[in-house]
């Protein structure tokens, strides 16, 4: 019954009846080469639903009971079924182990076939865990395939040493061996083969070669019915014709990888099908084209689907939003490209540096030249001291010298705030408030005592507390257009007022003038969107 609800592909039926059956077998005292063949059909069924931990307790049961009888040959056996469902279980440290205990009583037995599966197996646990440490091992895998008597499982051993190659920085030596062996592989180990070996071609430069290599591995595999070997070929195949600069083709075939992840539901191979996507359709193809519009769209949906995988893999998410930004940029939506940017900042702020950059190529374009020039400022000093952020600094500082003689502080922004001192709000600065917590005659803010030291303390917060408030509401007054700053209420988020995120940042900058050693975040008006808030911000920064 368990075998025949195995090829039914009914995992849970089969793990229930296996289970009984060896329950059976062992009241009835059954030796241990009658209970292997149930263990494996158990084990394998609690890979598949996801719970191999109870597989390996179901092998580890066994082997114990094949060392009780002194069953030599079933216990190497079961001894190789642990080690299968060990890998399976991602339990790497004990794998190795298993597989090397396996691996001397097979050298001593010369099995050359049950050499070949461990060391198959030893290869994956040393390839997904600690691939510097493998060599010995991939050497020995590479020398034994041709000695293997039965092809299939020589083909599946020179799959993984092919797999095996790249984090050893060797993908092209096995390929000789490969190249004879593939024409006498079976078609259902073949594609496999044929995919490890694009890989390796991929690895090595051969990017023409890997290409033909990788859709005969697809074509194959779509004949199989393996979706998923089908969908990481064509993968692959898209990656080589970007670096190929066949980017009509790649956007082909990104596109039908695309689909087939999504119909297995792989969404995180589906989102980098889409990054791929957004970045070959803004590049020229064959024919002198690009396709902003999709490269914007593309971009946005895996955006938009990483975040739902944001727990599964932050990595993710910030490559997407990465892209949207640069996709956006290259586009010259120009808008976007600001929230887009303001948006990577506030979720990661280690991508501070990029961010601002392209904010800044943004705000440049929309013509809020000083903005730009505040944000390139901070660019140039990340940069700077950031080895990761180095390539950004000759640009921020070209782009610097473009921008030209601007001063520090904007004095009358015309086009935003028509005939009004962007200080006090005037239509002529001529302000001459002396009293503390006033404007100076030249439209500045005249700081109290606590301000002009450049630090807070908390006396002095609670006698400034009130200058500060109202120092943030006439900013934020000038920069909604408000009647007067008593319409900026401590309670509203001021983005319901209108503050844009642009804005935002302009606020927080001016803000950090006068309140100089106290960090205040780039987003401190986006995570704190009151006044009252930012208020509590800095009292706890004091504090």
């Amino acid at each position: 019954m368990a075998q025949w609800s195995a090829r039914r592909s009914d995992a849970a039926a089969t793990l229930l009846q296996a289970k009984e059956a060896l329950d059976l077998l062992q009241e009835l005292g059954a030796s241990s080469h009658r209970q292997i063949a149930l263990t494996r059909l158990a084990a394998d069924a609690a890979v598949q639903l996801k719970d191999p931990q109870q597989g390996v307790r179901l092998c580890q049961q066994l082997v114990r009971l094949c060392r009780v009888e002194k069953a030599e040959v079933p216990g190497v056996f079961a001894a190789l079924q642990l080690l299968r469902t060990l890998v399976a279980a991602q339990r790497w440290e004990e794998a190795k182990t298993t597989g090397h205990e396996i691996l001397s009583f097979c050298q001593q037995k010369e099995d050359l076939l049950c050499e070949a599966q461990v060391l198959r197996l030893l290869l994956e646990a040393y390839r997904k865990s600690s691939a510097s440490e493998m060599l010995s091992t991939w050497q020995r895998s590479l020398e034994l395939v041709p000695l293997v008597p039965q092809v299939s499982t020589a083909v599946e051993l020179l799959t993984e040493v092919l797999q095996a190659s790249a984090p050893l920085k060797r993908p092209l030596e096995a390929l000789p061996c490969a190249m004879q062996l593939q024409a006498l592989a079976p078609m259902e180990v073949k594609a496999p083969l044929l995919m490890a070996m694009g890989s390796a071609l991929f690895e090595g430069g051969a990017l023409e070669e890997c290409c033909r290599v990788a859709q005969d591995s697809a074509r194959l595999a779509e004949e199989l019915g393996d979706e998923g070997l089908s969908a990481r070929a064509l993968a692959l195949v898209a990656n080589a014709q970007v670096k190929l600069g066949k980017f009509s083709a790649a956007r082909q075939n990104a596109r039908r990888a695309r689909r087939r992840f999504g119909e297995i539901g792989d969404h995180e191979e589906d989102v980098r099908m889409r990054l791929l996507v957004a970045k070959a359709c803004l590049c020229q193809d064959e024919r002198g084209r690009k396709q902003p519009k999709d490269a914007v769209r593309e971009a946005q949906e895996a955006a938009k689907l990483a975040k739902e995988l944001d727990e599964k893999n932050s990595e993710l998410v910030v490559s997407s939003l990465v892209t949207l930004v640069e996709v956006l940029s290259e586009a010259q939506e120009w808008e976007k490209c600001q929230n887009a940017s303001i948006e990577l900042l506030r979720q990661y702020p280690e991508k501070e540096a990029f961010a601002l950059f392209h904010a800044a190529k943004a705000q440049q374009k929309l013509g809020q030249a000083h903005l730009a020039k505040t944000y390139l400022e901070r660019v140039s000093e990340l940069a700077a001291r950031d080895v990761a952020s180095r390539s950004l600094l000759e640009e921020a500082q070209e782009m610097l010298a473009a921008l030209g003689e601007i001063s520090s502080r904007p004095q009358q922004d015309e086009n935003a705030y028509p005939g009004r001192c962007l200080h006090c709000g005037a239509a002529s600065c001529s302000c001459a408030k002396q009293q503390r917590g006033g404007h100076n005659g030249d439209g500045m803010l005249r700081p109290g005592p606590a301000m002009r030291k450049g630090f807070l303390t908390s006396t002095m917060l609670r006698e400034e507390d009130e200058h500060l408030k109202q120092r943030i509401q006439e900013l934020a007054n000038i920069l909604l257009a408000l009647p007067s700053p008593e319409d900026v209420s401590l309670e509203v988020p001021l983005s319901e007022l209108g503050l844009t995120s642009g804005a935002a940042v302009l606020l927080r900058d001016e803000l950090q003038r006068e309140v100089k050693h106290i960090r205040l975040p780039p987003t401190l008006f986006l995570d704190h969107p009151t006044i009252r808030a930012v208020l509590g911000y800095i009292t706890g920064q004091v504090r």
